[in-house]
């Protein structure tokens, strides 16, 4: 078993990619937390999910799971370590048993957006169940865990029962995601210019590449900023795609209904809201984005506070105080 966070992973003989994924190549269930949506923002069908899906990828292990539930028609208000056993586990190694050969037939479980799962310690309950269920199993199968950086969370997976069946990526400051956001935006506008109803009042051409770069610049490294401008765009079949072009780059928005960024605003709304000390907080954002705008090109080059200990040396806190104020 092991926690997958890589672009491409052995397993046998064979080397599988995102790619594998994608194309149906390697069988995988998976399920996608979202904050906004009660239904999807619990663990609670977070098993029920999986096991549909396993019986749906693996038509083998469909009869074991019916039997299971048939045995115990209340299985799904049991907890979730013991419907993690009796409607997964355990049928995937009764299937292991009778010789269906998991190496050569990998299965993966992908596990999206875990941090907008309701509950610090749920999320971090879920990562050690699941080492715990499949970490030591014969079973090879791969978990995909996507998820932001919260800081319980890097306490769990640094865990050393947790360490020893991980690998990770991290999408930081080192991996550059303006190629890929630039192909992204490239390829929403086109959509737009064949699908959209009113794309025949489009200029030629449309977007320019300068836009286009503009755009990638802006999103900064953030597929959630190029995505929330495409959908503000072209989302909308009654208003001109080019016209809402002009009003995220040159124009202001026509009142509240008219607001390009609102998916962002919620997003950092949701943000900010869990910030323990917002004075502390706006204290940093000034300096970011107040004091260090002002300073000339030569006194930047001495006085640009960046950094987390430039940021304390500057408000004479312990060390680490900033980081402890962003986590």
């Amino acid at each position: 078993m092991a926690l997958q966070c890589r672009g491409s992973w052995k397993v046998g003989d064979r080397t599988y990619t995102g790619r594998d994924l994608r194309e149906g190549w390697i069988p995988s269930s998976n399920i996608f937390f979202w904050k906004k949506a009660v239904e999807r923002s619990n663990i609670s069908r977070f098993v029920a999910t999986i096991a549909y899906q396993v019986a749906r990828a693996i038509p083998a292990s469909r009869l074991i799971i019916e039997t299971a539930i048939d045995a115990d028609p209340l299985i799904f208000h049991q907890s979730v370590d013991v419907q993690l056993v009796k409607l997964i586990i355990e049928p995937l190694q009764s299937l292991h048993s009778t010789g269906f050969n998991f190496k050569d037939s990998p299965f993966v479980i992908i596990i999206d957006g875990l941090d907008e799962c309701r509950g610090a310690d749920v999320q971090s309950g879920l990562v050690k169940l699941l080492v715990a269920a499949f970490g030591h199993s014969p079973l090879r199968i791969c978990i995909l865990i996507a998820s932001r950086p919260e800081v319980y969370l890097q306490s769990t997976f640094n865990l050393s029962s947790v360490q020893r069946h991980l690998a990770r990526l991290a999408l930081s400051d080192k991996y550059s995601a303006e190629e890929d956001i630039y192909r992204f935006l490239k390829d929403s506008f086109d959509k737009i210019k064949h699908e959209h109803p009113l794309a025949s009042y489009l200029p030629s051409p449309w977007p320019s590449a300068e836009v286009l770069h503009d755009f990638t610049t802006k999103s900064s490294g953030q597929f959630v900023f190029a995505s929330t401008i495409v959908k503000y765009i072209g989302g909308d079949p009654h208003k001109l795609p080019h016209l809402r072009m002009d009003v995220i780059r040159l124009r202001p928005p026509k009142g509240e209904k008219d607001m390009p960024y609102a998916e962002l605003n919620s997003l950092y709304h949701h943000v900010f809201s869990n910030v323990d000390d917002m004075e502390l907080v706006k204290m940093v954002l000034g300096v970011l984005h107040i004091l260090n705008p002002t300073l000339t090109e030569s006194e930047a080059r001495n006085s640009r506070i960046v950094t987390t200990y430039q940021m304390d040396k500057f408000f004479l806190w312990e060390l680490g105080e900033t980081e402890a104020c962003l986590s």
